[in-house]
């Protein structure tokens, strides 16, 4: 349940970046770019942590 509110809350976040990055504000930009690093990173993350359940529920 903290795991899907994690996911919505950095969703969200990601949004409101994209907002900033559309008004093109260069200093801005330089968070996104590396925001969307650590946010696919984490996704990753969340993939591999989710990885053993969906091996469990096939055998």
């Amino acid at each position: 349940m903290a795991f899907h509110k994690f996911i919505v809350i950095s969703i969200c976040k990601y949004k409101k970046l994209n907002i900033i990055k559309q008004q093109g504000n260069t200093n801005n930009l330089k968070k996104v770019v590396m925001f969307k690093h650590i946010f696919n990173i984490k996704i990753l993350i969340i993939q591999f942590s989710l990885l053993p359940f969906s091996i469990q529920q096939r055998n």
